[in-house]
């Protein structure tokens, strides 16, 4: 057994019309010839595109306008020097970990290669090269981390510079 459909959609479609018959006996009486209101009634969906095509032509004026001014907003903020140089820093971040991560590798072979030997000489021996390993990549995370302060303490001045733009 099948389930009624809801009459609402129905309902709907009868109360729209009546509405639209309501509105053309309002109309038709305030209007003389009844012949201009059908002209106008026939000239409708004419009216109706051309009114679609130039909100169209708008929507895509102001989307390219938006489009622009975004563009040049960029730009602007690129060609900053605080943004210049948090990029110049943030390349040299990389590089330092980049290097950090080198040593570190090359630090952590070298002692696993001495902690082999030593194992048959002396574990003091296999100590010292860990200590001297660990200063190495120490340094290199200390100068690391340095670098990376000043990439942020450089991108914090090119956000607030930027800010300063938008609105301009």
């Amino acid at each position: 057994m099948t389930r009624p459909m809801s009459p609402t959609p129905l309902y709907a479609v009868i109360g729209a019309t009546d509405l639209v018959v309501e509105r053309l006996r309002t109309t038709a009486a305030a209007v003389d010839p009844p012949q201009q209101l059908v002209a106008e009634l026939r000239s409708l969906p004419d009216r109706a595109q051309s009114a679609a095509i130039d909100a169209l032509v708008q929507a895509v004026d102001a989307y390219s306008g938006l489009a622009q001014r975004g563009e040049h907003l960029v730009t602007r903020v690129r060609r900053q020097p605080s943004t210049q140089d948090t990029v110049a820093h943030a390349q040299a971040t990389q590089s330092q970990a980049e290097d950090t991560a080198a040593t570190a590798r090359k630090q952590a072979k070298a002692t696993t290669a001495t902690a082999r030997r030593s194992t048959k000489s002396t574990a003091t021996t296999a100590t010292d090269s860990a200590k001297k390993a660990t200063r190495a990549t120490t340094s290199r995370a200390k100068a690391t981390a340095t670098s990376a302060q000043k990439t942020a303490e450089s991108a914090a001045k090119a956000a607030s510079d930027a800010a300063g733009k938008v609105g301009d």
